[in-house]
């Protein structure tokens, strides 16, 4: 593995201009101390004229100037005579930024400042070419009043204001970040590298304020990007959406702890994070969906007997980040920056996404472990939320509860198993594999039942639960997860860890003969909804991405809120 040097050089030769170096690059200048005035971001779909970033900063000669910042990358990034020459290249828009001026009477007296223009790009100057630039060079900027920062400037300043800071401050640090990278994508790896690469970054934050806290964040996104693009090339993005996920987790819990969460500036920081999972998690799905939307599109013949197992635990994972992912989209949604005119419009795209999905793939309607009922309550819910329920949304709904009720008796006429309560992947083999049931394949209760039966309740389908309860009713100890915890207690756990020591279960649940006398047993257990600071300040999605990622079931003032939904409908 390279020394750390050659890892930012080797990445920052690989971004891309639009959406990658200039992402990055503001950040850089903000840790040197530039105070900027335009963005890439800021001037998107605007003419540039050579300015993609413009900023304000004392220079080296002790003079306060204006500096116009030319970004050049991907196929531009080696300067030869032709990307010296081409439309929109070297000459053009160093002219453009030299001769058309940015004014900005908001700025006290930075109209009248002098400018330095600064051509940026992540790549080298060809030898054969060095003659024809520097005497351009020469002829437009007589005083002096130009500079050129190639991948090596560039990676001298990224490894001085980003990585040195944190990442490669340590020795530690350094061989987690390369054996992370060496095994990025090697099957069955539990990304333990990288887990422990963020807890020690975490350890040394000594203070939040001001260009400390900028250094971290900027650390983090750096971080972050690094992991996607060595995915990207590996053509698989699986291991950065893990990855990206647990960085996320963890450092929410961290501002959570804290009560970090007060301050705007952290919050805006994080949530600069949590944009650039958004991206990534953007990339995945238009690559996966065209294939997954498909009949059978996530089922695996390489699989071979696994299948069993692995269609719906692929299933189930998917249309869990694929709900995630929906309600942060909902949460950014800008009609001018979407193909919806309206957040409507939206919500219904998605639901006949998520309708076809599910349609399509059986492994989705196979419940094998009792923490499907996440991805389950995930796919009701968010129906739930969007309002404005359809009949067909409604038959849908109908119908995919019948069918994980089908499902799961026809598993156990079968094979005599229950949905596994704790989640043992081992067990489940042992039990595919050997005639004997294994030890340690515990099926004797369950909380996934539990609540199919209260989705009947929600859904007002007498026939579902008057239909399946006897099959049911004696022959399983159904349960029902709680908390005693108040909600600050509880929300912290929640994106920490495995929940399954931290909360009781209530067991022994009775399924009444009669359906009306079920829901009243419901209604008389409704909760208050808990108070959580994460979907107070918008973040509902990350929520979520804590249930999913911790495996974390859902409390019942979630869905029980929901009783009286469809009560007149027959």
């Amino acid at each position: 593995m390279e020394s750390p040097n050659l890892i930012v050089s080797d990445y920052l030769a690989s971004l891309k201009e639009d959406g990658e170096l200039d992402h990055l690059f503001p950040i850089l200048l903000r840790l040197m101390g530039y105070n900027i005035v335009v963005t890439p971001k800021d001037a998107k779909g605007q003419p540039q004229f050579g300015k993609d970033v413009i900023a304000v900063k004392i220079d080296a000669d002790g003079i306060r100037k204006k500096f116009y910042f030319e970004l050049k990358g991907h196929s531009d990034k080696d300067i030869d005579d032709t990307v010296m020459s081409k439309k929109d290249g070297i000459i053009e828009s160093l002219r453009a930024a030299k001769l058309t001026k940015f004014n900005d009477s908001s700025i006290p007296g930075f109209n009248t400042l002098p400018l330095k223009v600064i051509l940026v790009h992540n790549g080298v100057l060809k030898s054969n070419t060095r003659p024809f630039f520097e005497g351009f060079i020469n002829d437009e900027f007589p005083e002096n009043n130009f500079e050129r920062w190639d991948i090596y400037k560039l990676t001298e300043l990224f490894s001085k204001y980003f990585f040195n800071e944190y990442l490669f401050i340590d020795h530690e640090s350094v061989q987690l970040l390369k054996r992370t990278l060496i095994f990025i994508d090697v099957p069955d790896y539990n990304y333990s590298d990288f887990i422990q690469l963020v807890e020690l970054q975490l350890e040394k934050i000594t203070t939040v304020k001001g260009r400390p806290l900028l250094k971290f964040f900027a650390s983090m996104n750096i971080l972050s990007l690094l992991i996607i693009r060595y995915c990207t090339e590996k053509n698989n993005l699986e291991p950065a959406k893990q990855c990206l996920t647990f960085l996320l987790l963890r450092l929410w819990k961290w501002i959570l702890s804290n009560n970090y969460f007060r301050r705007v500036s952290i919050r805006k920081a994080f949530e600069k994070l949590c944009g650039i999972q958004f991206d990534l998690l953007k990339a995945y799905f238009n690559k996966t969906l065209p294939i997954t939307c498909k009949l059978n599109g996530l089922f695996s013949e390489r699989g071979g007997p696994f299948e069993t197992i692995g269609f719906p635990l692929r299933c189930f994972e998917y249309i869990n980040y694929l709900v995630y992912y929906f309600e942060y989209q909902k949460s950014k949604f800008s009609p001018d920056e979407s193909i919806y005119k309206t957040i409507n419009e939206l919500k219904e795209s998605q639901k006949e996404i998520l309708k076809l999905i599910i349609t399509n793939n059986i492994g989705c309607k196979r419940a094998i472990f009792d923490y499907h009922i996440i991805a389950i309550l995930n796919v009701y819910l968010f129906f739930l939320r969007s309002g404005n329920i359809s009949q067909s949304d409604f038959d849908f709904l109908n119908e995919y509860l019948i069918e994980i009720f089908d499902n799961i008796l026809i598993t156990h006429s079968i094979h005599k198993r229950y949905p596994e309560l704790h989640g043992n992947v081992h067990a489940m083999i042992e039990f595919l594999t050997s005639k004997n049931r294994p030890y340690n394949y515990v099926d004797e209760s369950s909380l996934l039942i539990t609540i199919l039966f209260e989705l009947s309740a929600i859904l007002h389908n007498k026939s579902i639960y008057d239909y399946y309860s006897p099959a049911f009713r004696e022959n399983i100890d159904l349960q029902i997860a709680l908390s005693e915890h108040d909600d600050m207690e509880l929300e912290i756990l929640l994106f920490s860890k495995n929940l399954q020591e931290d909360l009781y279960v209530e067991t022994g649940i009775i399924l009444p003969p009669l359906f009306s006398e079920f829901k009243a047993q419901l209604k008389s257990t409704l909760a208050p909804k808990r108070n959580y600071v994460t979907d107070r300040l918008g973040l509902f999605h990350l929520r979520l991405l804590a249930h999913i990622y911790y495996k974390n079931e859902f409390l019942p003032d979630e869905w029980r809120r929901y009783l009286d939904v469809f009560e007149e409908v027959k």
